[in-house]
């Protein structure tokens, strides 16, 4: 699990949510970041640790421009070609550094921007030992992929996957179903596997949630093990929808199945799949969710100790153990014979993103907890 990867992750949890002031929506239209250089620098400095990255050559870039400011100001306006790097001012008394001075309120700085053509809102605040708050809002917009982790009011239902060395766990009740079909109508292979049109996986049957969760590799795992459960109302009926899939599969492919149960928990394994390292993924029905893992052993991580799962939470949810990372980093190198395996290096040790729909828009709060507590020598 790479630093590129993990900080996509982070920047679309932060940019998923909110909770906007009034005093947003009257910024013009277009990306600014606005407010205190010295917190935007602290923040910046974090992003510039992650070595190699685009994030930390932008990250450099926009230091060297906020170097002598007190108050800043970036701004490309919708439709120009613009870099944010290059639109920095120090001290602005525009008319739009008044409107962007107006939503900070007490916020350290705050970033406006359109990504995906939905309008994005964030309100950034320092934590506790170099941690950082965030309240964001996003608008509703088109259905597209992101409407799958956008929340609805309703929280989802009680995690179903355990908690122990769990790297990222995102819990979700979705506010509105992704048009699959619209974002991907000329996989032909989604098609032959009859993934988008079975009434079940494509909505009908589900009680509405669901919940990912990656977990620390163990010594020779080549893959982090990875595990979606969806919440259904009728186990019965969703067991003959995977039965359906897979006899589907086994006709255009030369698969192996075989039945598989863990605890009661009955399901079946796909095989001989040389696709990608150790995927054999495997499915079972608990009392209320299809589970669906990478391979055996990855639900066996995911539901053996599932009973220790976190009651059901106030709203959807992401967690990552940013802490961990590096740990897992690397084991995946060991496990694919690197050499010289060298671990990341990430400034914050965890993320923690709540969220919910509000009205027209999504609310979401998030904490970036400050840097992993040193070992005692």
């Amino acid at each position: 699990m790479r630093q590129a990867h993990v900080l996509l992750l982070l920047l679309a949890a932060v940019a998923a949510g909110g909770c906007a002031r009034d005093a947003f929506s009257r910024l013009p239209q277009g990306t600014l970041w606005y407010g205190d250089a010295a917190a935007a620098d602290a923040f910046l400095a974090q992003l510039q640790s992650l070595a190699g990255t685009p994030a930390a050559h932008a990250a450099g870039e926009l230091r060297e421009r906020l170097d002598g400011c007190s108050r800043f100001l970036a701004f490309c306006p919708r439709g120009g070609s613009c870099r944010l790097q290059d639109a920095v001012t120090c001290e602005p008394a525009d008319a739009t550094a008044t409107a962007a001075a107006a939503a900070l309120g007490d916020a350290a700085w705050i970033f406006a921007g359109e990504p995906g053509g939905r309008r994005v809102y964030v309100r950034a605040t320092p934590d506790e030992a170099a941690g950082w708050r965030f309240e964001a809002a996003v608008d509703r917009g088109a259905v597209g992929a992101v409407d799958a982790v956008l929340p609805a009011a309703e929280p989802p239902g009680r995690p179903t996957l355990a908690a122990h060395e769990r790297l990222l766990h995102l819990h979700v009740r979705p506010d509105r179903k992704p048009d699959l079909e619209a974002l991907a109508p000329d996989v032909g292979w989604v098609e032959q596997l009859y993934l988008l049109h079975h009434p079940l996986l494509s909505g009908h049957g589900l009680e509405g949630s669901w919940e990912l969760a990656t977990y620390l590799p163990a010594a020779g795992e080549a893959m982090a093990p990875t595990v979606v459960a969806l919440a259904v109302r009728e186990p019965e009926k969703a067991r003959q929808a995977m039965e359906d899939f897979l006899a589907r599969a086994m006709e255009r492919w030369p698969l192996r199945r075989s039945d598989w149960s863990l605890e009661g928990a009955a399901g079946a394994c796909l095989s001989n799949l040389n696709v990608l390292p150790q995927l054999a993924p495997c499915y079972v029905l608990t009392s209320d969710a299809l589970v669906i893992g990478w391979n055996a052993t990855a639900l066996e991580r995911a539901l053996a100790a599932a009973s220790g799962a976190a009651t059901a939470a106030a709203g959807s949810e992401l967690s990552v153990d940013l802490a961990s990372l590096p740990e897992a980093d690397l084991r995946l190198q060991r496990a694919y014979g690197h050499p010289r395996p060298v671990p990341g290096s990430y400034p914050w040790s965890s993320l923690r993103v709540e969220g919910r729909r509000e009205g027209g828009r999504y609310a979401l709060q998030a904490t970036l907890a400050g840097p992993p507590t040193a070992p005692a020598p």
